[in-house]
C-alpha cells in the first residue's frame, strides 16, 4: 500500500536525488519547471524555507514519515508526498574485492510488503548499468556484470519501483577491483588513462603528495606517471589481487628516479617484499641501492655497482629499466638493472608473503620522479629464462647447462663456484657489491636448495 499526500498538483518526475535513513531538505527552492524526487528511506524531513513553485515537479518518498515543517511552502507546482511499503537493502558488504578477471556481483534484498516490485535499477557509479524484472530467489535480486572491469573502486545502487511507480533507493555499496596479474600498463589514453592526477585512475592510489598522468616525458608511447615534488614526497601503490600458484614473479618498469643524499631522500621502489633506491654516489652519478631484508620487516641497504648518469636536480638523465625477480619459495629477490643481473638472492622484507600484492613509488621533496611502461607477471620479461631461475638461456646453453630445471644454486662445470655466481660475475663482472650481498645473507653453495 502506498499512501499519497497530494500538496500541490500531481507531476512527472525526471531527476532522482538519493537519501538514506533519515533525510532533511534545507533551504531548498525548485522552480522553473524543475524536476525532481527526494528518496528517504526511513523519515524526510523539512528545514527552513523549502519553496515549490514556478511549475516544478517535486515528489518525496520515504517509508516512515514525510513531515513539513512551518517554513515549506508550494504554489503553481506539481508537489507530491508518499509513504511506501518498498524497502531495498544490500545483502553484500561494502569493500567487497574482486580481481580485475572475475565479474562483480551484488545483491539486494527488496520486498514492498502491501504490494508487487514492478523491477529494480542498478546504478554503477551513478549510471544505469541495468533493470532487472524479477528477483534471483525469494526476495534476492542480484546484478553480476557481463564482463570483468578495470582495476578501481566503483560503487552500486539499487532502485526499487512499485507498480504505481513510486521509487525507493538502498544504501550505496562499494566495491574494489584489484588489478590481476599478468599486469601490464603503460599509462596511455589507450589504456584508459586520462591526464592529471593518477589518484583512483585504473586501480591506482596516491597516498601522499600529488602524481599525475603526463605528456610530457615517456619511456614508451606519449604518456607516463610522474610524482611531483612538493613538502611532501608523493608516494603512488598499485594494488594486485594474489595469485596462488606462481612461486616466482617479475616486476619490470622504466623509471627516472632522483638520487638523493641518503635513501630516505631518494626516489624509493617496493615491489611486494622487495625494496630499492637510486642514492647519489659522486659527482653527477646515481647508483642503486638494494635492500636485503631479514624477512621480519628489518634488514640493511647493499650498494650495487650499476651507475647512471644525472641531470637537473639529480633526476636521472635517461630512462632506466628495473627487474626485481621476486622467488616466495625462497623469500629472495634479484635486481636487473638495464637487463643486468646487478645482485641475487637478497632476502624479502616479510616471509610472510606468498604473492605479489602492492606495487609502490616513492618520490622525492625537490623535483619529479616518473615511471613508465609497468609489467608484473610470472615470465621472464627480459630474455628467454625456461626454468624461470633468472638466467638467460642463451648463457646456460652456451655453456652446456640445463634449460628444465632450476640449477642455479648447483656448481658450475669445472669451477667452485655455484652457476648463479658464475652468471652474475660474467654478465655484471666486477661486481663486488653481489659478493658483499651473498656474504651478508650466508650464500653457500647449495643453499638455500632449489
Amino acid at each position: 500500500m502506498t499512501i499519497r499526500l497530494p500538496i500541490c498538483l500531481f507531476g512527472v518526475l525526471a531527476l532522482v536525488l538519493t537519501a538514506h535513513a533519515q533525510t532533511t531538505v534545507s533551504n531548498t527552492t525548485y522552480g522553473s519547471g524543475q524536476s525532481a524526487t527526494v528518496l528517504g528511506p526511513g523519515t524526510i524531513q523539512t528545514s527552513g524555507n523549502v519553496t515549490v513553485s514556478g511549475g516544478a515537479n517535486v515528489k518525496f518518498i520515504a517509508t516512515s514519515s514525510i513531515a513539513l515543517n512551518a517554513g515549506f511552502s508550494c504554489s503553481g507546482a506539481n508537489f507530491q508526498a508518499a509513504i511506501t511499503s518498498l524497502s531495498v537493502t544490500p545483502t553484500t558488504p561494502g569493500g567487497l574485492t574482486f580481481g580485475s578477471t572475475s565479474a562483480v556481483a551484488v545483491s539486494f534484498n527488496a520486498n514492498d510488503v502491501n504490494g508487487t516490485i514492478a523491477k529494480m535499477a542498478i546504478y554503477r557509479n551513478g549510471v544505469l548499468v541495468s533493470t532487472l524484472t524479477g528477483p534471483t530467489s525469494g526476495s534476492i535480486w542480484t546484478f553480476t556484470e557481463s564482463a570483468s572491469l578495470p582495476p578501481g573502486t566503483y560503487t552500486y545502487q539499487a532502485y526499487v519501483y512499485d507498480a504505481y511507480g513510486n521509487i525507493i533507493s538502498s544504501t550505496p555499496v562499494t566495491v574494489i577491483v584489484l588489478a590481476a596479474l599478468p599486469y601490464l600498463t603503460d599509462f596511455e589514453a589507450s589504456d584508459g588513462y586520462t591526464l592529471g592526477s593518477l589518484d583512483q585512475q585504473l586501480g591506482w592510489s596516491v597516498g601522499q603528495g600529488s602524481a599525475v598522468v603526463t605528456n610530457q616525458d615517456a619511456a614508451h608511447g606519449t604518456q607516463s606517471a610522474m610524482l611531483q615534488p612538493g613538502t611532501a614526497p608523493a608516494q603512488i601503490t598499485q594494488t594486485f589481487a594474489a595469485q596462488a600458484g606462481e612461486n616466482i614473479i617479475f616486476v619490470d618498469f622504466f623509471a627516472k628516479p632522483v638520487a638523493g643524499a641518503a635513501v630516505t631522500t631518494a626516489t624509493t621502489f617496493n615491489a611486494g617484499s622487495a625494496r630499492f633506491a637510486f642514492v647519489l654516489s659522486g659527482s653527477g652519478q646515481g647508483t642503486l641501492q638494494a635492500f636485503n631484508g631479514n624477512g621480519a620487516d628489518a634488514g640493511g641497504w647493499i650498494s650495487t655497482n650499476f651507475t647512471a648518469p644525472l641531470g637537473a636536480n639529480n633526476q636521472a638523465q635517461n630512462w632506466i629499466r628495473l627487474t626485481a625477480r621476486l622467488d616466495f619459495t625462497h623469500k629472495t629477490w634479484d635486481l636487473y638493472a638495464n637487463g643486468t643481473m646487478i645482485v641475487a638472492d637478497l632476502g624479502f622484507l616479510d616471509n610472510t608473503s606468498t604473492a605479489l600484492t602492492s606495487f609502490s613509488v616513492q618520490g622525492v621533496t625537490a623535483t619529479t620522479s616518473k615511471l613508465d611502461d609497468l609489467l608484473a607477471g610470472p615470465q621472464n620479461p627480459l630474455f628467454a629464462d625456461a626454468n624461470n631461475d633468472g638466467i638467460d638461456d642463451a648463457w646456460e646453453t652456451a655453456n652446456g647447462l640445463s634449460l628444465s630445471v632450476n640449477d642455479r644454486y648447483l656448481l658450475f662445470p669445472g669451477s667452485s663456484v655455484t652457476i648463479l655466481q658464475q652468471y652474475i660475475n660474467s654478465v655484471n663482472p666486477g661486481n663486488s657489491a653481489n659478493a658483499q650481498a651473498q656474504t651478508a645473507i650466508g650464500f653457500l653453495l647449495f643453499s638455500p636448495s632449489p
